[in-house]
């Protein structure tokens, strides 16, 4: 007797099923902490609290994101590995709603359906946008447009005003989550082309029409704020490529890309000159734009259906408006591998019908081998270094990948290495400031801040514009410290605004200069302040230690490197600062300065002798 499972029942199954898949392959991204990009600006402005949420984060502006973020610290008490679960997680949702959007809609069918958001969830271009929790914005931001969609199908099934409401409220939220979401109504109109053809315009208008007076105020908002920050890039990235070409270029990337995984990094910059690749991802382009006329001209709703939602989810992202540096990104594929996979195994539904024993193992085997895939890379996202030496494998071309790999180097206090590294990268291109910027910090760690003074004076005549100016104007403050111009350090640090991602680290510097006036009773109220949003590196300990000795408060000084020492045991001037203080106050600071000459403090000896003669 042949029983049916129930529909509830088996779609319950297939959504368990993709979430545990989705929670071991990315299950390693968990212990990764914050990635060197933008991670450390993000997680700080959450950390501000509600207050931050409506502030721009390098450039940008979504505060359901920030929300998300903030709620993950409170929840983890500021452990990483809860923001990191919570990106997995949102993602394991994001591919049950896939699979039930496509059941529902695009191609009627559990197995179709299942396998279209195996691939969504799977694909190892999808990595950087789960690992990556400055990407949060574009997880978040698909589950919203995930959740509009289902409403908008809902909506042209059962024509409802409040399903009209309830997908632009949806809509709105993606928007605030990340504001790359403005071609979302294009997308719908798509799916509406797909599925019902154009009998059902008038219908579809209704819905569309607010949606899309909603992504223009969005799209000109953003444009604007990020022209203010400094991150429109009107150069196109110094390509001798027409910036013209550009976008017809990166637009027919990306489906490469998830088709045949082999070009997949951390950066894809402008390619400096017309390759093969390049002429290849023009052809196709141009093939598609054909096709999408002569699809509009034949009414082949479901060929343009699907060319329209892929155009969509690209659109933002494909140098129309010159953002960022990099040619395309693999966070950007995140929702394009929706019509990509539905473009593959619609055509091939027919074909199962026939043959589907073998059509079904040959795609298991190719989840199989993706699921593979992003797990590696999953593993690799904790280790900078290895993401940021294979981009520059595949680009060598690229000064922009040299200098972030010599970023890493800094990180690793590998300065050697970095400095060569750096050289390479104004080699290849001399008018790069980062690399510049990474000199000074290079010169800074080295103990040669004259040199630091030089190569940020250098990127200020440069670029005078710089969008990091305020951590331009940091590094300034932190030289001129170094060389004892205590006044000049002090209006450097004043200088940057307090809504800056460096502005705590530039409260160090002013305390570190007003100390060197004098004037330790203000230094420590900005050394304070700066522990206050977040900073404690063991300068600050240091410092304020220190100011809290020279105003005669002992204890609060012992307290103070009492924390540190908690991180750092065997921290030689941690230990000798607490010895002195624990004398000066009335107890016995020996045993500390006994511990400090032991790991090797220059004059805890003298010390010791002058403060413990009677038992040394």
């Amino acid at each position: 007797m042949h029983m049916t499972v129930p529909e509830h029942i088996r779609g319950a199954a297939w959504d368990g099923v993709l979430l545990l898949l989705v929670l071991l392959v990315f299950w390693p991204v968990i212990p990764c902490g914050l990635f060197p990009w933008d991670d450390g600006e993000y997680w700080s402005a959450a950390q501000a609290g509600l207050q931050n949420l409506w502030r721009p984060v390098l450039g940008n502006v979504h505060p359901l994101s920030m929300l998300s973020l903030w709620a993950d610290q409170i929840i983890g008490s500021g452990s990483l590995k809860v923001p990191h679960f919570s990106s997995i997680l949102l993602h394991g949702i994001n591919s049950i709603l896939v699979r039930r959007t496509i059941a529902s809609s695009l191609i009627p069918g559990d197995r179709t359906a299942m396998l279209v958001a195996l691939v969504f969830a799977l694909h190892p271009l999808q990595v950087e946008s789960v690992a990556w929790l400055a990407e949060r914005k574009t997880v978040l931001s698909g589950t919203f447009l995930l959740l509009c969609t289902g409403s908008y199908l809902r909506y042209l099934k059962e024509g409802k005003v409040h399903l009209v409401w309830l997908t632009a409220l949806l809509f709105s939220a993606a928007l605030l989550s990340k504001p790359i979401a403005v071609a979302w109504p294009l997308f719908l109109f798509g799916m509406g082309l797909f599925m019902q053809g154009r009998a059902q315009w008038d219908l579809q208008r209704r819905i569309l029409l607010p949606l899309f007076i909603l992504a223009v105020i969005m799209a000109v908002t953003t444009v604007l704020a990020q022209q203010e920050a400094g991150f429109v890039h009107l150069d196109r990235g110094r390509s001798e490529i027409s910036a013209f070409l550009l976008p017809f270029i990166a637009y027919s990337s990306y489906p490469v890309r998830v088709l045949l995984p082999y070009d997949i990094s951390i950066l894809h910059p402008i390619p400096t000159k017309l390759g093969l690749q390049e002429i290849l991802f023009l052809s196709l382009t141009i093939g598609a734009m054909v096709l999408i006329v002569r699809a509009w001209k034949k009414e082949q709703d479901k060929v343009l259906g699907i060319l329209l939602m892929y155009s969509a989810a690209v659109l933002p992202v494909i140098h129309l408006v010159p953002f960022g540096s990099m040619l395309t990104a693999d966070r950007y594929a995140y929702l394009a591998v929706i019509p990509i996979a539905c473009g593959v195994f619609q055509p091939m539904k027919v074909f199962m019908q026939y043959r589907p024993v073998p059509l079904y193992v040959l795609s298991a085997m190719v989840v199989m081998v993706i699921a593979f895939m992003a797990h590696h890379r999953s593993r690799m996202w904790c280790n900078g270094e290895d993401l940021f030496a294979q981009a520059v494998a595949q680009y060598p071309w690229s000064a922009m990948a040299h200098a972030n790999l010599a970023g890493q180097h800094i990180r690793q206090g590998q300065f050697n290495e970095a400095e060569a590294r750096l050289e390479q990268a104004l080699k290849l291109d001399p008018t790069l400031t980062e690399a510049s910027i990474g000199q000074a910090q290079v010169a800074l760690l080295t103990n040669r801040p004259s040199i630091a003074l030089r190569a940020l004076q250098g990127v200020k005549r440069q670029a005078p514009e710089h969008p990091r100016m305020d951590l331009i104007m940091l590094l300034e403050a932190r030289a001129l410290n170094q060389l004892g111009r205590s006044s000049d350090a002090l209006d450097r640090a004043n200088v940057i605004p307090n809504n800056s991602s460096t502005y705590a680290a530039a409260r160090v510097e002013r305390g570190i200069a007003l100390a060197m006036l004098g004037d330790h009773t203000q230094a420590i109220v900005a050394y304070r302040e700066a522990y206050g949003n977040g900073v404690n590196d063991e300068r600050l300990f240091l410092n304020l230690a220190i100011s809290l000795g020279w105003t005669a408060q002992y204890r609060e000084a012992v307290i103070v490197l009492n924390e540190l020492l908690a991180k750092q045991p065997s921290h030689p001037e941690a230990l000798f600062l607490r010895g002195i203080a624990r004398s000066r106050s009335g107890s016995n600071g020996c045993d500390d300065l006994r511990r400090a000459v032991s790991v090797g403090h220059p004059t805890a000896e003298q010390a010791l002798d002058q403060l413990c003669t009677a038992d040394h």
